[in-house]
């Protein structure tokens, strides 16, 4: 499952209620500020220059929250039905040409408009802005990697934004400024150098350590060495076991053969069986163009099987987009067949294998077919494929449509290859299929792509709209925000400023302008109506005259499910219904509850997602309400952010829903839309390859197209997606380990991720926590993390409740992944109690499909090749899983580069820490995150955090699913780590004055004693530095490449017995978390009797120290334990690692390149980002050239930086320009829509300057100097 839908809907859903909305946002925008410990951050040091986003006020549950207006985020190009204030217009509306009532949002979707102009490079801001705006606009830039650049004086000021290319145009950038004697900064935090915390770490802890990792760099030295003289062997396969019947299954008695044999022959799809037939044996691809009910899903894979023009022991495959459907098809055709299912036809889904070796029509989810595809592209035993329900184009249909179309060139241009001859079968409902033909034109040989439609079988299905539901229960339109939606003028009303007499970069602003406000700017989801939904149903019920007339309920998600079904209780008749639910996240048992029909004198309503719109028939359902919505995720490849969204329906959805309706008697439609509405909408929605993230994509192709780049095989695609979302997802693969640096070659771990039904994050995260011994643990949160959080939304008066709840569970961990491992142990503990789970905040039906979801991970890696050759590997693999320090550096290991960092306002006594993304992006905690009740001081040193998602709401980033780590566990995991004495480190990289963010721990480095003895640690380049005493750096960076090869090895072998337990004992101990041999289980005889041979004399080492780290212990990093004693730490001879790094250096790239086919980008061989800048500084140092006039230019006309200005630079002291400086605070103004001026007065935040920052001059540089 993509991480974008597990988020699904009680995270992401806004409630359609209009007054408990409003209470919602503000309960959750609205948390005290209490005063920080005085003698904090006194320093003017600190407090000068660059300011925080959303002028420094807290974010997280503070006031820096989701904007109060429950608008859209969503601007597209194509015009949607416009919001009409028939009622009440909003207190703070926002006008287009009126710039003070913007808010951060429409600022957002400004630049994001000119970022995906191509046209364009540069973008100008009138000088209406004030200078809050420019600092928000400044920030955003930061988030796109724009230059940004501000200009002129006073009233005349303005703001340009720059494009500066990718990656690698940021790095010589970078370079180039570095030659110049400035630093451009590559993430909008404190980038000076800051203390290393260690105090759980002795003297003798350290050189504990040192001693210990000795033999295993010794190790990882020999084995690179052996693996650059010899070619890389064959890759070794993940193999996951999951086995269907040992034999077919008993027949059934079946009472009414004849009566089904009837219904077929009655079906159109069964009466053209010989037009089908014969097209399928005389063309390799065939077009199926069926209505709904026609009934080509249940025949056409029969008819084809008893026609006999296949072998006998090939097979028949008929995908389908969803488990029940696959399940509910195959079960249907098995009665039809008079067998029980898992004989003739059987199904296959995620982690269930109905079918035996008679098994010759199977039904499997997409998802199946491209894994079969992985294991075997030729696709052995296969005589024809059927791509069912094709026009829902999700991303796993159209990338089989791709795969499939080059399997039948490949077959036709070396037929050698493929004894078996496939066939495709394409069926789809009736919109596209023009689309779908010219496809596959030119892969049918000579002939023409054959065509065959098939009427429906529908019963006539009445159909109703909003104004009609409205008469029928008497509501007025107030009860349906819906009615607010109104068909677009045709003629629009002239500017008065034509942008065509505008000149370049003014009139693309007024362009860009247009485009942002004239798109539909409306929260979806709250058109639900609740009331009037319910109110229906009522008047249904008491109008219908047979309780055997079922009802089916389209709603956007499982909040709109539950708050549905909530209210249904509620009513009178609640005594007569059977409320039934179904989500794709209910247990299959569950789901088949719908097809059951109710009890007598009851009445079944069914509220249902889309999941019920296609290749399912509830056979009782005469009536459909339809809510003209769907959820689901929307991906912005500009910004690389999700989004989860409810959004209109196209017609085709509409079709789909209708016919529900009809399938087996007459029936009855309401569409909640006006009518108006739903003519205007579009006939389908655009393709889920454009509009999801591509990182499961790219690793299935690699794994099947692997000779060929992502790019160039998705340009195939019937729609291709966009270059940057190919471009992210590659990126992605690339830093998690999946891929190469260089040329997008798939790793052993890629090549075992593959083979998983799951996101490669969590994928890797269950085979690395086999490799440490914690998989118990890391499968709970991995399940957690498959399925939607188990704590419900409170209800207004709850959340005190609910917030004391979680922080209880949580219990200072700061941890949202062990805040659900603590609430699903004690719910065990109780004996699945509902009460436990209510009075907790907690979903029972969550709760018990996460552990059905842990369930099947465990097995997964339990039966498969990563725990062959374990004695007991259930227990095992799972030897240290209450080691939170392990766990902690699993999750972070697996999740990078998804970390962020905390950053503090150093000018004031803020509560709430900043947040910023590894790639630069400005984010805040979700609500729903324990992390957002945090205040700065909980923190501790822990500052970074590491996050599962991320998703854009109301224009400002959330991150769920978060844990707090600190830098020791961050470096360990990082894709670059350059350490260096810190004598030979410059001044320009020492010191970040330009910055109002400061360090957490206060570090004077300029009176720091015996430089000579201390390192610097550059974290993936140059974004975070730390400075540690040289045996302490020396041996964390030897740790990491240690972690970085063994846990190589294991994905290089498939096993997770690779990985030395004592190995993970020193982690344990780094980590701060040393593991006891009483509390540990003792490993398996036979655990590591394959493991990569160490010398066995780093068994019986003693790793000293039984100290937590100070954010374990909750200790602030002024605690009175900490140990500041660093230069005590003894200096001993690294000659042992150093001759290791010399040998592994003198490898040539040929050498280099067989190390990196066997093991994939070792950390050992990584570029190194921060050495060339280093190398740049330190150039311009050495031979003490003067900085650039470039540097230090300071025309007003030219740009001026912000530390300029505030010292009064190129802005002349004028009670004008006074006056403008003294502005609002933006968090107000922007997020919550008011209008500037309305806000507190802050002197001290002003418009943020370039990113250029730093200088080499030490006299225009002074010591970093902060009292505590």
């Amino acid at each position: 499952m993509h991480p974008g839908q597990k988020y699904k809907e009680d995270r992401c859903f806004r409630k359609g209620n209009s007054s408990r909305q409003e209470e919602s946002t503000s309960a959750r925008n609205v948390s005290p500020h209490a005063a920080e410990p005085s003698g904090a951050r006194e320093s003017n040091r600190y407090a000068r220059g660059r300011g925080g986003l959303f002028r420094g006020r807290g974010r997280g549950r503070g006031r820096g929250g989701n904007c109060a207006e429950q608008l859209s985020e969503q601007a597209s190009s194509q015009k949607a039905p416009q919001l009409s204030n028939t009622s009440s217009p909003p207190q703070n509306s926002v006008n287009k040409d009126d710039v003070s009532t913007w808010r951060r949002k429409d600022f957002h979707e400004l630049v994001k408009a000119f970022v995906e102009n191509k046209e364009s490079n540069e973008l100008s801001f009138p000088s209406t802005l004030t200078p809050a705006q420019r600092n928000v606009v400044h920030r955003i830039a930061i988030s796109f990697n724009l230059d940004h650049k501000s200009s002129g004086v006073g009233g005349d000021r303005t703001l340009k934004l720059i494009k500066i290319g990718g990656l690698i145009d940021t790095i010589n950038r970078q370079r180039e400024a570095a030659e110049d004697g400035v630093r451009i900064k590559t993430i909008d935090g404190y980038q000076g150098a800051q203390k290393l915390v260690y105090d759980h770490l002795s003297a003798d802890d350290i050189e504990s350590l040192a001693v210990a990792l000795v033999p295993y760099k010794k190790c990882l030295t020999k084995e690179i060495k052996l693996a650059a003289t010899k070619p890389a062997s064959k890759a070794k396969r993940f193999c996951a076991r999951q086995s269907g019947l040992p034999s077919a299954p008993k027949p059934v008695r079946q009472i009414n053969r004849d009566a089904l044999l009837r219904f077929r022959k009655s079906l159109p799809a069964y009466r053209h069986g010989p037009e089908i037939i014969n097209a399928v044996k005389a063309n390799d691809v065939v077009v199926i163009s069926g209505d709904t009910g026609c009934g080509k899903t249940t025949q056409i894979p029969q008819l084809l099987f008893d026609a006999g023009i296949f072998n006998k022991q090939d097979d028949i495959i008929c995908t389908q987009p969803r488990r029940i459907s696959a399940l509910s098809v195959a079960q249907r055709v098995a009665e039809e067949r008079g067998e029980a299912c898992g004989d003739s036809c059987g199904y296959i889904i995620r982690f269930e294998n109905m079918t035996s070796p008679n098994s010759r029509i199977i039904y499997q989810t997409t998802g199946i077919l491209l894994r079969r595809l992985h294991t075997g592209p030729e696709l052995k035993g296969v005589a024809c494929v059927i791509l069912d329900e094709v026009h829902e184009r999700d991303v796993e249909t159209d990338f089989c449509l791709l795969l499939l179309r080059d399997r039948l060139l490949a077959q036709r241009e070396h037929p050698e290859k493929f004894p078996l001859k496939l066939k495709l079968v394409v069926m789809s409902a009736t919109v596209q299929i023009d689309a779908l033909v010219s496809y596959f034109a030119k892969y049918n040989g000579n002939r023409d792509t054959p065509l065959i439609t098939i009427p429906g079988k529908l019963f006539p299905v009445k159909e109703f709209f909003l104004e009609d539901v409205l008469h029928k229960v008497g509501a007025s339109a107030s009860a349906a925000p819906a009615m607010g939606l109104v068909k677009r003028q045709t003629q629009r009303v002239q500017q008065e400023v034509s942008t065509e007499a505008k000149e370049g970069n003014t009139a693309l602003y007024e362009q860009l302008k247009s485009s942002v406000f004239d798109t539909f700017d409306r929260d979806v989801e709250s058109l639900v109506p609740y009331d009037l939904v319910c109110d229906l149903i009522k008047k249904i019920h008491e109008d219908s005259r047979s309780f055997t007339e079922s009802i089916l309920v389209f709603l956007p998600g499982w909040a709109a499910i539950s708050t549905i079904a909530g209210r249904l209780m509620r009513l009178p008749i609640a005594s007569q219904l059977s409320i039934l639910k179904l989500h794709s996240s209910l247990t299959t048992a569950e789901q088949q509850r719908v097809f059951v029909r109710p009890p007598r004198n009851f009445r079944k309503i069914v509220l249902a997602t889309s999941i019920a719109e296609t290749s399912i028939t509830i056979d009782d359902i005469v009536y459909v309400i339809d809510s003209g919505l769907v959820k689901g995720t929307s991906y912005d490849p500009v910004g690389n952010t999700s989004a989860l969204n409810a959004t209109l329906i196209g017609k085709a959805n509409g079709v789909q829903r209708r016919g529900r309706a009809g399938r087996c008697q007459p029936g009855v439609c309401y569409h909640l839309l006006p009518k108006v509405v739903y003519d205007e909408l579009p006939d389908f929605l655009p393709p889920e390859m454009v509009r999801s993230p591509l990182e499961e994509v790219c690793l299935q192709l690699k794994a099947i197209e692997s000779n060929e780049k992502c790019a160039t095989v998705l340009a195939r695609a019937m729609t291709a997606p966009s270059g940057e979302s190919i471009e992210h997802a590659v990126q992605f693969l690339t830093d998690m380990g999946a891929f190469t640096a260089d040329n997008e070659k798939m790793t052993n771990l890629g090549m075992a991720l593959a083979g998983l039904p799951m996101h490669p994050l969590l994928g890797k995260m269950l085979f690395t926590a086999a490799c440490f011994g914690v998989l118990d643990t890391v499968a709970t949160i991995a399940a957690g993390l498959s399925v939607k959080s188990p704590f419900i939304r409170p209800q207004s008066f709850e959340k005190n409740s609910s917030k004391e709840n979680l922080l209880r569970i949580d219990d200072g961990n700061l941890s949202d992944h062990f805040s659900v491992v603590k609430l699903f142990t004690e719910w065990v503990r109780s004996g699945r109690s509902i009460h436990y789970a209510s009075s907790h905040f907690a979903d029972i039906t969550t709760l018990r499909s996460l552990e059905r979801t842990k369930r099947q991970l465990t097995n997964l890696v339990l039966h498969s090749s990563f725990a062959k050759g374990i004695d007991a590997p259930e227990r095992h693999l799972s030897r240290y899983a209450s080691n939170k320090g392990l766990v902690r550096l699993v999750l972070l290991w697996s999740l990078y580069p998804r970390i962020a960092t905390i950053e503090y306002r150093a000018n004031r006594d803020t509560q709430n820490p900043q947040v910023f993304c590894w790639d630069n992006k400005s984010a805040v905690f979700s609500s729903s995150s324990v992390l957002a009740f945090y205040k700065r001081k909980d923190f501790g040193v822990a500052s970074f955090v590491t996050y599962y998602d991320r998703m854009n709401l109301e224009a400002v980033l959330n991150l769920f699913d978060a844990t707090a780590v600190s830098p020791m566990d961050v470096l360990l995991c990082l894709r670059q780590l350059t350490v260096r004495p810190l004598l030979d480190v410059p001044n320009l990289f020492l010191n970040d004055i330009e910055s109002k963010l400061a360090p957490p721990a206060y570090f004077d480095v300029e009176s720091l004693p015996n430089k000579e003895n201390y390192s610097a640690m550059f974290f993936d380049g140059d974004k975070k530095l730390f400075i540690a005493p040289k045996r302490l750096a020396s041996v964390l960076h030897t740790a990491r490449d240690c972690l970085d090869f063994f846990l190589a090895t294991c994905f290089k072998n498939v096993r997770s017995s690779k990985f030395p337990d004592a190995l993970a004992r020193i982690f344990a101990q780094i980590s701060g978390y040393p593991i006891v041999d009483a509390d540990a289980p003792a490993p398996a005889d036979n655990a590591t009797t394959d493991a990569v041979h160490v010398d066995p004399a780093i068994q019986q080492v003693q790793l000293a120290g039984s100290f937590l780290p100070g954010f374990a212990r909750r200790e602030g990093p002024n605690s009175d334990d900490s140990d500041d004693s660093d230069a005590n730490i003894p200096l001993l001879d690294d000659e042992d690692y150093e001759d290791d790094d010399n040998v592994l250096m003198q490898l040539t790239e040929d050498q280099k390149a067989r190390v990196t086919a066997a093991y994939g980008d070792l950390a050992v061989f990584r570029y190194d980002g921060a050495a060339e800048l280093l190398q740049a500084a330190k150039a311009v140092e050495n031979a003490a050239v003067p900085v650039s006039s470039r540097a230090n230019e300071k025309d007003a006309n030219d740009g001026v930086g912000y530390a300029e200005e505030e010292a009064g630079g190129a802005v002349e002291p004028t009670k004008e320009n006074e006056k403008e400086e003294v502005v609002p605070d933006i968090n107000d103004a922007c997020e919550k829509g008011e209008e500037y001026g309305n806000g507190e007065e802050d002197e001290e935040d002003e418009e943020d300057e370039d990113v250029v920052v730093g200088n080499l001059n030490p006299q225009t540089m002074p010591p970093l100097v902060v009292h505590l």
